[in-house]
């Protein structure tokens, strides 16, 4: 069989997997054993799978759609194959059908790359570590060996968004840049350079870090949770051996390894984090430091004081600098033991994983695919800006300390703006507060040095996960209701810009980590920002929650008030009306179309400031339930597209022809659906409106119902 041949099934046996199954059980359910004809089919898919990829992964084929329509029907097959105990048997004794499966997560379409992970998935779950490695060419790489784990971690490597900061560099070369994998690696010779090639999916790259997760929770087998684990630590230990000697970041980034190492850090969790932890302690050995207050030589140094120019522990540092002339000392917790406060410590906290070294901080986000990796600058603390990392300048400070009244900040404009807004107070540890200034409560100490603050969730080297270019120790922050932790500026910004596109939506106001509605957030520093977009989201829910209610479907949506909110919401969509700034509704849903259009606000105007005669105030309705008339015909408007067009429904059917159609030659009055001009004088909707291509109001839909084709 063929390429050509095989796009042109039916389409529909694509999209009918259970047929596929079906018939997969016909031909393997039956007994235990492959019999010749059963074997001779799988033969024949196993072949044209390889015969297809040699071809892609060779060069010497590109993934037409006709080609990509047969390759989707023989995975499919294939995966439908793997649900048979007879079939999986014929499958576990040919290699090359595995590593072909696995090269398509890499190298496929979109829909080869998800038909191909379902089959891993269930190969995954049907066959041995032992076995399955032993069929895989695998990476072969250094302290990763072979398997589907470390091919798995390459498809979510080819993903990451990797921000570079060289912190020991200074001018253009300490700049944070951006790069991938796909543009910086150069895939080695051989027969693992098709796991270099090709692009994978967002949506299959959300969904290879789902099959990992479900393999580290053991929902896959515990062998193989196990394994995948140990694979996860030898990633994080990779950056030990890197930080070993100096790092040459741009030759760093060409390694393979590295890429793979940023992939399994950004999925480790608790205990593989603490494992790792304390593997790099031994691997480190820091010599133990004691207190200079103590005379017992037991008592471990915890802090190092740069202008007394000694080690204390915990008690000792807290008593000693109670003074006022001591109050205001540069001191930095040092390593002194294993955890996540440590100058060493390898952490998961919410999608997000976080190496430090005592040269080199990585992170790296499962759910948006960002990393950054960071060269800490080696300027001690005191002598270099708090916010950007920079020399103090000759003056130490001095001029911008009398400016602004705060410590440690150098000349540069844009630090010089953030130590105006920052809180100038110093919390009892001696860390100064990273808060706001003039807050009634402050921010708990960034650096965890306050025990009793629970509600802090984040430390000062966790990045703002709304910009994602900046520590939260490099600006001044705000904790918002759920306990999260920001740039201030950041969300400054997220709520002053609010939605993107047309369509008012309230996905801005989220928290960027755990998705709670800051809509009505009680954060003072907020206040002038949430308060107009909190009476907006009122607004718009109640004018929601009334339509759903007129449509007859509250009753269809189960659970309280809140539960119909939302759906309400996202079936109704609203819009500003760029004359009265009030929302109006739009229609049901946001118009396909409209995603790919552009938009000029000034033409998003509601029913009331269109105007016209038949504009009408319904006393029961009020403006909320007007109808319109179709722009392009004498029929009743069913869509409202692009915030400015309405549509009846056969209109809305060829919408592009009716907005091509130069003005003048529209019909007129009598105006029939799809630009058909009928017979006599008399409009169908018996009123007068403007000539055909203009929005015109008809009044409440509620209380009339006008004739519509």
């Amino acid at each position: 069989a063929g390429a050509g041949a095989g796009a042109g099934r039916d389409e529909a046996a694509e999209a009918n997997p259970e047929l596929k199954q079906h018939v997969v059980g016909l031909l393997f359910d039956q007994g235990t054993k492959l019999n010749p004809l059963q074997e001779q089919i799988c033969r024949h898919y196993f072949v044209e799978i390889n015969r297809v990829v040699q071809q892609l992964v060779s060069g010497s084929g590109y993934l037409t759609l006709e080609i990509e329509s047969y390759l989707v029907e023989l995975v499919s097959m294939v995966a439908s194959l793997s649900h048979s105990e007879v079939g999986m048997q014929a499958m576990s004794r040919r290699a090359d059908l595995i590593n072909n499966i696995m090269t398509l997560v890499h190298v496929g379409s979109s829909r080869v790359q998800a038909k191909a992970l379902d089959v891993v998935r269930h190969v995954l779950k049907k066959l041995t570590p032992d076995l399955l490695n032993s069929l895989m060419d695998g990476l072969n790489s250094p302290g990763i060996g072979k398997g589907p784990i470390p091919l798995l971690l390459a498809a979510v490597a080819k993903s990451i968004s990797l921000q570079v900061r060289d912190k020991t560099a200074s001018g253009d070369k300490g700049k944070p840049s951006k790069v991938s994998m796909q543009s910086v690696v150069q895939p080695p010779p051989g027969t693992i350079a098709s796991w270099f090639k090709g692009e994978i999916s967002l949506d299959n790259t959300h969904a290879v870090v789902d099959l990992m997760l479900e393999i580290l929770d053991g929902r896959v087998g515990g062998t193989w949770a196990n394994l995948a684990r140990d694979t996860l630590k030898q990633q994080c230990l990779y950056f030990l051996k890197l930080s070993a000697s100096p790092v040459d970041v741009q030759a760093c980034l060409q390694l393979p390894q590295l890429w793979l190492a940023i992939a399994g850090l950004s999925l480790v969790d608790v205990d593989t984090a603490n494992t790792a932890t304390k593997d790099i302690a031994q691997g480190l050995a820091p010599d133990k430091v004691l207190c200079f207050n103590h005379d017992d030589d037991e008592t471990v140094g915890t802090y190092f004081c740069h202008d007394c120019d000694h080690h204390y522990c915990d008690d000792c540092n807290k008593f000693l600098h109670l003074h006022s002339d001591k109050k205001a000392h540069t001191r930095t917790r040092i390593v002194c033991a294993v955890d996540e406060h440590s100058a060493f410590a390898v952490t998961s906290k919410e999608g997000c994983g976080r190496i430090k070294l005592p040269d080199l901080l990585v992170f790296s986000d499962r759910r948006s695919l960002q990393a950054v990796i960071e060269l800490k600058s080696s300027s001690p603390p005191g002598k270099a800006c708090r916010f950007c990392g920079n020399a103090l300048g000759a003056d130490n400070g001095m001029a911008q300390f009398v400016a602004t009244g705060i410590k440690s900040v150098c000349s540069d404009p844009d630090c010089v703006s953030l130590a105006k807004i920052c809180c100038t107070k110093t919390h009892p540890c001696g860390h100064p507060c990273n808060g706001l200034r003039d807050e009634a409560t402050c921010l708990p100490c960034l650096h965890k040095c306050d025990t009793t603050a629970l509600s802090l969730r984040q430390d000062a080297d966790d990045q703002c996960m709304v910009c994602f270019t900046g520590s939260l120790q490099e600006e001044p922050c705000i904790q918002v209701d759920c306990g999260h932790t920001f740039h201030f500026r950041c969300v400054k910004r997220l709520l002053e810009v609010r939605w993107s596109g047309p369509r008012i939506q309230f996905g801005f106001c989220k928290c960027p980590i755990c998705s709670m509605s800051l809509v009505h957030s009680k954060a003072p520093a907020l206040k002038s920002l949430i308060e107009p977009i909190s009476d907006l989201y009122d607004n718009v829910r109640r004018m929601a929650l009334l339509r759903l209610e007129y449509d007859g479907l509250a009753d269809t949506v189960k659970g309280g008030e809140d539960a119909k909110a939302e759906f309400a919401l996202k079936k109704y969509a609203y819009f500003p009306c760029f004359r009265c700034k009030k929302p109006y509704f739009g229609g049901d849903d946001a118009c396909e179309a409209a995603r790919e259009v552009e938009f000029d606000p000034e033409e998003l105007v509601c029913p009331m400031c269109v105007g016209g005669d038949a504009v009408q105030i319904c006393p029961k309705h009020g403006t909320d339930f007007l109808e319109y008339k179709c722009r392009y015909c004498c029929s009743v408007a069913v869509y409202f597209c692009f915030g400015t067009t309405h549509f009846c429904n056969s209109c809305h059917d060829v919408y592009q022809r009716c907005r091509d159609c130069p003005k003048d030659e529209l019909p007129h009055c009598p105006a029939g659906p799809q630009l058909t001009q009928l017979e006599g004088d008399e409009c169908p909707l018996h009123v007068k409106h403007p000539p055909t291509g203009e929005e015109f109001a008809l009044g409440c839909g509620v209380c009339r119902n006008a004739h519509t084709f």
